[in-house]
């Protein structure tokens, strides 16, 4: 993979503000948090319903049968009570009152619905126990009014004890029907929540391996981003202007970088023009030392030709001497001699005007050398901090 594969231009993912990046990694662990919670929410749920049906189909099923158990056994020990009781009349009337909780109870027990072999066995225990009751008040208990002791013990034997062993027969049965459902059921609400359990863990783990991969990715991106701005910077602290980062990336690292290619490049482009102005610089100062040496010689050669003016006027000034000398012996070329003395002299007297102002020439030359001097140690100054 490239450097630039995760930050470059056209990168959905790279393109992305360091703000999405990040709110996006939390976003995932939220959703993560938030599935797990929902499908807690969703669990708690049909537990609470799978408790109500168990509590509604078996439990209240399972109370209900017992009531018809124990009102079985409540009328077999009243029957005896009909014979051999203190209370008989009392217990007579009885029987009715448990006939009628009895039938409450299979009442109860058939509201919810029943499937068939439910209903089966509730129509049969409501036969049989109708078949014992009126066996009861209508044998039996004229039987025990009468003290006929040994028929009421061979009828019961015979008649009511069948009976009453059928009803509870039944009423076990469906004790057994109710039990097992509610062992099913019970199981059922186990399995549920295993399974709820282990796709919570499944998913909790691979929110948290997604989340976890996710935040390592934009973390890395964004620690290398930076590494390559400040190997640029230390670059630059160090003087090496050629470094750059690369980054083509539209987030904040990628337009961070890519501003600081641009200064590194316009600091190049201005460091080679001050290079070249400099390169420039040395050598018009150099052009002007070689025309300050050559105004230099200049001014000697001139100086030199002032020399030889100079004798001139000397020996033009010894022969007006040595004519005038002779002037009281030639009285007689005074006026011839006069003129050429006189033209001499005006001759002379030009040469010294000339002279002196090649002088003054020479010294204005002086003047300028020591300018043009003073420029080129300047310019050369300039060039050397340069």
């Amino acid at each position: 993979m490239s450097r630039n594969s995760l930050a470059g231009t056209g990168s959905w993912w790279g393109d992305r503000s360091v703000r999405t990046k990040v709110l996006a990694t939390v976003g995932v662990a939220g959703v993560v948090a938030a599935s797990i919670g929902v499908l807690g929410l969703g669990a708690l749920s049909r537990s609470a319903d799978s408790g109500d049906a168990l509590y509604r189909e078996n439990v209240s099923g399972l109370v209900a049968v017992a009531v018809m158990g124990d009102t079985v056994r409540d009328m077999r020990v009243n029957l005896r009570d009909t014979l051999v009781g203190t209370d008989v009349p009392g217990s007579i009337s009885n029987i009715d009152t448990l006939a009628d909780r009895f039938s409450e109870a299979t009442d109860d027990y058939a509201a919810g619905g029943l499937v068939p072999a439910k209903q089966e066995l509730v129509d049969d225990v409501r036969m049989r126990m109708g078949e014992w009751v009126d066996l009861q008040q209508t044998v039996l208990v004229p039987l025990a009014t009468a003290r006929d002791y040994p028929n009421w013990i061979a009828t019961n034997a015979a008649q009511a004890a069948p009976l009453s062993t059928a009803v509870m027969d039944d009423v076990a049965q469906l004790r057994d029907l109710e039990a097992d459902e509610a062992q099913r059921a019970v199981a059922a609400i186990r399995s549920e929540y295993e399974s709820q359990r282990t796709t919570a863990i499944v998913l909790m783990i691979a929110g948290i391996a997604v989340a976890l991969g996710l935040g390592w990715f934009v973390a890395s991106g964004i620690a290398r981003s930076a590494g390559r701005v400040r190997e640029v910077v230390q670059g630059l602290a160090e003087g090496d202007l050629t470094r750059s980062s690369g980054l083509t990336g539209n987030d904040e690292l990628g337009q961070m970088g890519q501003a600081l290619d641009g200064a590194m490049a316009s600091l190049r482009g201005v460091m080679g023009s001050v290079v070249a102005s400099s390169d420039a610089v040395a050598a018009a100062s150099e052009e002007l030392s070689a025309s300050s040496a050559q105004i230099s010689v200049s001014a000697e050669e001139t100086s030199a030709q002032s020399g030889v003016v100079s004798a001139a006027a000397e020996e033009v000034s010894r022969n007006v001497a040595t004519v005038a000398a002779g002037a009281d012996e030639m009285s007689s070329a005074i006026r011839e001699i006069s003129q050429s003395v006189n033209e001499a002299t005006r001759v002379a007297a030009q040469a010294v005007a000339e002279a002196q102002t090649t002088t003054g020439t020479i010294e204005k030359l002086g003047v300028s050398s020591q300018e043009i001097g003073a420029v080129v140690k300047t310019i050369t100054s300039i060039a050397e901090q340069t």
